[in-house]
């Protein structure tokens, strides 16, 4: 999708997140539906703050 991007694993969502908020990457791509188990939990709380 970004053939130009350095991958950066994070933990949590939240880890994620935060490292876009403070500025230490520019972007994060988070699942927030899965083909088989439907919603990822916890994700909305994050996409709605």
């Amino acid at each position: 999708m970004f053939p130009n991007i350095e991958a950066i694993l994070s933990a949590t969502f939240e880890d994620a997140l935060n490292l876009v908020e403070k500025g230490q990457t520019d972007l994060a791509m988070i699942s927030i539906e899965n083909t088989l188990a439907g919603g990822v939990a916890d994700i909305h709380h994050f996409v709605l703050a």
